[in-house]
């Protein structure tokens, strides 16, 4: 399917790994699934369930992604050698980066769309973003190179499974006062300008780490000031089921 150069596909299965870490940050948010439904499998319960681990998934998520996405490079520098190789991950994450908040969503939510739903959905999803997939890259090939191909079919079928998710669970969700997502966007635009502008002067491991922990104390204390509705209710069913 793909091109029998080693170096492409190596740098292609690098920004694949690199991309897959987002599931690393979604174990925390996995679990809120389990303390809210415990033992009852209620619809209320599947539901609040569902926009309970929306709203964790994208926030937390976001924050993820704008880091890593204006980062990138200081990491890879710190890890890789090759300066090739760098700089085609770093092309290819810069296509893949534009699907992993709805691969994220896919992921958080497949197991309550396992629970809810006796049609195989999430094999419905899958098999969708396999042919995205698939039949884009050879689209795709004949106009840009094998690793833009791999990489914009890539992300597109990472869409595709979020969107699908979005259409299974669409009766469930509840409206943006619940997420308050314009404070998400203007978060997540104000953040992303200011970390890309502090790379370009601070270009290195400590400059990371410093801006990490600043955006995320300023990422988190702005949520908890506004403190949307699933903040207020995620708080209180960890706090009741710690009574308990």
């Amino acid at each position: 399917m793909v091109s029998k150069d080693e170096k492409i596909i190596a740098s292609f299965l690098i920004a694949l790994v690199i991309s897959r870490m987002v599931l690393v940050v979604l174990q925390p948010v996995s679990k809120l699934s389990s303390v809210i439904i415990g033992n009852d499998n209620a619809i209320e319960k599947q539901k609040q369930a569902i926009n309970l681990m929306t709203g964790a998934i994208i926030y937390i998520t976001l924050l993820f992604v704008i880091l890593l996405a204006t980062w990138l490079d200081v990491l890879l520098n710190f890890w890789l050698t090759n300066p090739e190789t760098i700089k085609n991950v770093l092309y290819a994450f810069g296509f893949i980066v534009f699907g992993l908040i709805p691969y994220a969503f896919f992921q958080g939510l497949k197991g309550i769309i396992e629970i809810k739903f006796f049609k195989p959905y999430n094999l419905y999803s899958l098999i969708i973003a396999l042919i995205i997939h698939i039949v884009l890259y050879f689209i795709l090939k004949n106009f840009y190179s094998t690793l833009a191909a791999l990489s914009i079919s890539l992300a597109l079928a990472f869409i595709s499974l979020g969107i699908n998710t979005a259409i299974w669970c669409r009766k469930d969700f509840f409206g943006n006062k619940y997420f308050r997502f314009e404070v998400l966007i203007f978060l997540g635009v104000i953040l992303f300008i200011a970390n890309y502008f502090a790379n370009k002067y601070f270009n290195n491991i400590l400059g990371f780490i410093i801006f990490t922990l600043i955006s995320t104390f300023l990422y988190v204390s702005i949520i908890f000031i506004v403190k949307p509705s699933f903040i207020k209710e995620a708080i209180n069913v960890l706090l009741k089921r710690k009574t308990l």
